[in-house]
């Protein structure tokens, strides 16, 4: 299961509880608002002793911070200007066991309509 933090840490130098909180809750992506820290410094801090690395893409969002813990191919931009950030974030494993519960569906001769797979495809 994806887990997301978001926090608006109001421009406190909240650094050591945010690497905390993305290492003990396993944090996927992490969206800061109203953060002054640096995007070099806080991956920097959440990327040590971490199971998996952080990266920031490039974000036109000043106020906010974003970083995931997901490949750059999976994260596709859909909308940012100076006040919204809206990102598509593609899992393959998501849609792999989409896939293989409606094949599943269909072996047991339960009917499947298309649009079922249709709707599933675009939970992802």
């Amino acid at each position: 299961m994806t887990s997301i933090l978001f926090w608006n840490i109001n421009k406190k130098p909240l650094l050591e509880e945010i690497v905390y909180l993305c290492h003990d809750h396993e944090i996927d992506i992490l969206v800061l608002a109203e953060c002054e820290l640096s995007d070099v410094s806080i991956l920097q801090a959440i990327n040590i002793n971490s199971n998996k690395e952080y990266i920031a893409p490039y974000n036109l969002v000043s106020n906010l911070s974003l970083f995931y813990r997901y490949s750059t191919q999976s994260i596709i931009p859909v909308k940012d200007d100076r006040r919204t950030a809206i990102r598509s974030i593609l899992l393959l494993i998501v849609m792999i066991l989409l896939w293989l519960h409606c094949i599943y569906r269909v072996s047991y001769e339960c009917p499947i309509k298309i649009k079922d797979f249709i709707v599933l495809g675009l939970l992802n």
